[in-house]
C-alpha cells in the first residue's frame, strides 16, 4: 500500500462503518409499518430515494483501492502521470492554478501584474512566462517569495518540482 492511498483508506474505512446508527430504528419502523427492510436503502424497499450501493464487501481497508475510495467522495482520481511535462501541468493545476490561475481574483496573477505593469513584454500568468528557468521555480516553491508561501517537500515532493520547472521552463521553438 502506498503512502498517498493510506490517509483516502482511513477516511473510507471510518465513512463505512457510518451510518449504521439508524439500522434499528429503521427495523423498529419498518416492522411497525409491516414493511420489508432493504439494507442498501435507507427508507423501506417501497420508497426508491436514497440507495446505497453496497461497496462495503471487502472486508478489510487494505482492498480498498484508489478507486473506490475516491467514488466514495464523489470524484476520482487518475493515476499521476509519469510524462515530465504532464506530471508538472497536475502539480501546476493542484498548487499553483488557485493564485496564478486566469481571472479575477487571482492573488499571484494581480500582485505579478501589478510588479510588471511596466513592462509590456512580462505577462503575470506563469504559463505565459518565458523567464521562469527551473532553478528560479525551485527557488520560489522552497523559500517562498513575498504573500507567496514556501511549500514542504511533504507537499510537493523534489520529483513532483522537477516536473514543475519542467513545465513553467521556456520552451524551445
Amino acid at each position: 500500500m502506498t503512502f498517498q492511498k493510506l490517509p483516502l483508506l482511513l477516511i473510507a474505512a471510518l465513512l463505512a462503518g457510518c451510518g449504521g446508527g439508524n439500522d434499528a430504528a429503521q427495523e423498529a419502523e419498518s416492522a411497525a409499518a409491516n414493511e420489508p427492510v432493504d439494507a442498501n436503502t435507507r427508507t423501506s424497499v417501497d420508497h426508491t430515494p436514497d440507495v446505497i450501493e453496497p461497496s462495503a464487501t471487502k472486508s478489510t481497508v487494505d482492498e480498498y483501492d484508489l478507486w473506490d475510495t475516491n467514488l466514495a467522495f464523489g470524484y476520482a482520481v487518475e493515476t499521476p502521470s509519469t510524462d515530465p511535462l504532464v506530471r508538472g501541468r497536475e502539480v501546476y493545476v493542484q498548487w499553483c492554478e488557485i493564485c496564478h490561475g486566469e481571472g479575477v481574483g487571482m492573488a499571484g496573477t494581480s500582485s505579478l501584474a501589478r510588479k510588471y505593469q511596466d513592462f509590456d513584454d512580462m505577462p503575470a500568468l506563469l504559463t505565459e512566462r518565458t523567464d521562469l528557468y527551473p532553478a528560479v521555480t525551485k527557488l520560489f516553491v522552497r523559500q517562498g517569495v513575498k504573500s507567496m508561501p514556501y511549500f514542504r517537500k511533504t507537499e510537493i515532493s523534489d520529483e513532483d518540482l522537477d516536473a514543475l520547472a519542467a513545465y513553467l521552463a521556456p520552451k524551445e521553438e
